[in-house]
Parts: structure tokens; sequence; C-alpha cells
């Protein structure tokens, strides 16, 4: 999460720089969405923990980037089936419960050798700052 955060907060410092008065407020509403599930490895027979962030959308599809808890990069697409809200469903918690279905494909390794690995994945929540 500490690397998602950096590189969000690196691709941001040239707009930074070109505003005439920094204000926070604007520049956390320019932050993406991050997006928090499961997937599962189809291949090792694992559940995996996942965090992405929207790289493009088309009606209710997404398609994310990011990495799993198995240290690898990933890429989702995944349908937007509703949060609880859609239910009825009214507490403070359920604006970051969005429900979503997909796959996910992931590849590399920090440590060993590089492995592939897909299935499907299901995001839980989004968190938006």
């Amino acid at each position: 999460m500490k690397r998602l955060l950096l590189v969000m907060l690196l691709l941001l410092l040239p707009n930074l720089s070109k505003a005439d008065e920094f204000n926070i407020i604007d520049t956390l509403k320019k932050l993406p969405i991050t997006k928090h599930g499961v997937a599962y490895n189809v291949k090792d027979y694992e559940v995996n923990y996942l965090t992405t962030v929207g790289i493009a959308r088309y009606g209710a599809l997404d398609l994310d980037a990011g990495f799993s808890s198995d240290s690898k990069a990933v890429a989702t697409l995944s349908y937007e089936l509703g949060g609880l809200k859609r239910f009825g469903i009214d507490t403070p918690i359920t604006n970051f419960i969005n429900l979503r279905v997909g796959a996910y494909v992931g590849y590399g390794r920090l440590t060993g050798s590089n492995e592939f690995s897909w299935g499907p994945a299901i995001t839980l929540a989004e968190v938006k700052f």
C-alpha cells in the first residue's frame, strides 16, 4: 500500500509545481480510488489479497492495476454489481463497500523466480480520499 501511495504522489508532483497555491483537499480529490479484494490463484490453489487502482473504465467494466499479497504485479478486469445501498442498507461503512466480480492476471515475484498467476477476483471495498 505504501508503494502504491508513493507512486501516486510522484505522479502528482509535476502538477503541484505548476499551481499558484497548494490545496490539500483538491490534491486528495485527484487521487484515484483504491480497490481492495481477494483473488483465487488457480495455478497455485491459493487465495491472495489484492490492492488495485483504476486504469480505465467502460460502462460497468473496470480495468485496474496493482499488486497482490504474494508480491505480484496484477491487472484485473471486473464488473460492478453495486453496493449495499442498492439493497437498502445505509450505514457509514456502506459508502466503502462496492462489490465487483471479475478476473485477474499476475506476474512476477520480488523474491524467487517470476511466476504467472490467474483466476477469479472479487473486489469488496473501494477507498476514495
